[in-house]
């Protein structure tokens, strides 16, 4: 009897030993993968933080060109429309000086004559119709 009792200790005390271990080795274990997963959650936040900082700065220099790009085709749309406005000016300043001069040679041959004047001017020098000489 005395050696069934020693068996059974012995047998508790080897689960119980085991038990305790297992339970060592799986706190050990726990701590090292918790420890890792700290790690690797550390380094994917600074990985993610080190990203968004490189795409604000992208964004910020994108942000500037568009700006400029703005401001580009303001001012080539202005130019672009003040070009043909100056032209066209240019143009009529040539018309009116052509028909004043057109007048002044008519008055030197005919006499200064106003019938043929219209009573409301149309934005152009005032001017006599062109007699035809058609027969």
């Amino acid at each position: 009897m005395n050696t069934t009792i020693w068996l059974a200790v012995c047998a508790v005390a080897l689960l119980l030993g085991g038990g305790a271990g297992a339970v060592a080795g799986f706190r050990h274990a726990r701590r090292r993968l918790s420890g890792e997963i700290r790690r690797a959650v550390e380094s994917v936040e600074q990985k993610y933080s080190a990203s968004l900082e490189q795409h604000r700065a992208a964004n910020v220099r994108v942000q500037v060109e568009l700006d400029q790009t703005r401001a580009n085709v303001k001012r080539q749309v202005a130019a672009a429309t003040a070009e043909p406005n100056a032209q066209m000016q240019r143009t009529e300043e040539r018309l009116k000086a052509a028909y004043a001069e057109l007048d002044r040679l008519r008055a030197q041959i005919n006499g200064p004559d106003t019938a043929g004047y219209p009573d409301v001017p149309d934005g152009f020098a005032l001017t006599q119709p062109m007699p035809t000489n058609r027969r």
